[in-house]
């Protein structure tokens, strides 16, 4: 969860800094990213994980 919740902060913070917009607005954009992201420990993303 802490390495998750790093992740989404450094998106975050980029997404911020790019757009000049409130986190909150931006946190769906962070969770897609993350979530269609490659993870290395289940060797595909979390989506495809999830939906096969």
């Amino acid at each position: 969860t802490e390495r998750l919740n790093q992740t989404l902060k450094k998106y975050l913070r980029c997404y911020a800094k790019d757009a000049q917009e409130s986190w909150v607005s931006l946190l769906w954009l962070a969770e897609l990213s993350y979530n269609n992201a490659w993870h290395s420990s289940i060797r595909e993303s979390p989506f495809r994980a999830n939906t096969g």
